[in-house]
Formats: C-alpha cells, structure tokens, sequence
C-alpha cells in the first residue's frame, strides 16, 4: 500500500492544469503581469463652506431657546434636594447592639 501512495504522491508524474508549477509538463507560462506606474497624487479638494443654522425644531419657540437670562430683582425658584423616605414603619435591627 506504501508503494500506491508513493507512485501517487511522486513529483515526477504530470501535474494538473491547475499547477503553478512551470518545470512541470502540461503547465503553460501565463502572461507577465506589469503593476501601472504610479500616479502623481491629487490636489487637495477645496475646503468645505460652512452649513448654514439649521431651522428651529417644530414646537420650540425660538425667543426661549437657550432659556432668557434671569430678571434681576425677579424671585428666583429654590431647587433643593427633597429627601428620600421611605412610608411605613422602621425596620428594627435583629440584634441588640454591641457595647
């Protein structure tokens, strides 16, 4: 069986019309390709003009948008932190405390 796959596998047999291998028989050098030469590089594309403002979003009153400076003298709103409760009763510790 060593011998079969021997005369199988041996490079002096014809190869396909798929090889590479030009030092084989039934193989036909290609045609030599040549890259193009290089191209100088382009100019630069001129800068871009800048886009003009986009128009105001449907339901936005353009004359509050950014929101008005504060009249001075004007009672300002308080915005302070509102404390987290949670309603019902405290919860007792399971242990009495360490002393």
């Amino acid at each position: 069986m060593d011998e079969h796959l021997d005369e199988r596998w041996s490079s002096d047999l014809p190869r396909g019309e798929n090889s590479t291998d030009p030092t084989k028989p039934g193989v036909e050098p290609g045609p030599i390709i040549v890259p193009p030469p290089e191209t100088p590089p382009e100019e630069p594309p001129p800068p871009l003009e800048p886009e003009p403002p986009w128009p105001p979003f449907p339901g936005v009153i353009p004359e509050t948008f950014p929101h008005p400076e504060p009249t001075p003298g004007a009672p300002q709103p308080i915005h302070e932190p509102v404390p987290f409760e949670i309603p019902g009763p405290r919860p007792q510790p399971i242990h009495s405390p360490v002393t």
